[in-house]
């Protein structure tokens, strides 16, 4: 018996940022042998989102060489600085033009370093029939957060300055949330950065 496939969610990779807090290219800088955006793209594809959009802007002379060479669509973004809204809007129209037919799309930022394969696709089995779904950690609910196709309305209407958590709250409920508590931890700052070379995978994530 042919097993049923899974929808196809593609992946919308935020990545414009200036990197403000940390002083130059965060995005860049090495991970486990890999650079944060490289490592980020490679778990969505991992994944098997598709198709993949890469939202490149104060940095995209730097970033883009380091995943020129992967089955992606990378989308520049000369707003960058007006919002993450703007960036959203980009990479949205970008994977909805790729694929009318696909059945929504992750958002993911690229500097949370514990995103794994096996939260995307945790995700993807959990959504049910929610519209939306967002990772809980510290309190709140954002991103990775995977949008139906039905939502896709309010993400390419979205305010310059609306981020994912704002997106996610729209629909006037609360949103459906997956237990991430690993996702508070993101490289914003050189000492984040410091703290996560330390850090030994043979103990427990950090929550």
């Amino acid at each position: 018996m042919k097993h049923a496939e899974h929808p196809r969610f593609a992946a919308v990779i935020l990545a414009a940022g200036s990197s403000s807090r940390m002083g130059r290219p965060k995005l860049s800088l090495p991970f486990q042998g890999e650079s944060l955006i490289r490592r980020t793209v490679l778990t969505a594809l991992a994944a098997g989102c598709s198709p993949v959009a890469v939202v490149l802007g104060a940095f995209a002379a730097e970033y883009q060489p380091l995943i020129a060479d992967l089955p992606i669509r990378v989308v520049l973004n000369p707003n960058w600085e007006s919002g993450m809204g703007s960036s959203l809007r980009c990479g949205v129209a970008a994977i909805q033009n790729a694929d009318p037919d696909g059945a929504g799309t992750f958002l993911l930022t690229a500097d949370q370093p514990f995103v794994s394969a096996d939260l995307l696709r945790g995700m993807r089995e959990a959504i049910g029939d929610a519209p939306t779904l967002g990772c809980r950690y510290a309190g709140t609910v954002g991103v990775p957060a995977l949008f139906r196709r039905s939502r896709f309305e309010a993400l390419l209407t979205c305010d310059d300055t609306v981020g994912a958590r704002k997106l996610l709250r729209s629909t006037g409920e609360a949103p459906s949330a997956y237990d991430f508590p690993q996702g508070s931890f993101d490289v914003d700052t050189p000492e984040a950065y410091a703290e996560l070379l330390k850090f030994d995978f043979d103990r427990p994530l950090p929550e």
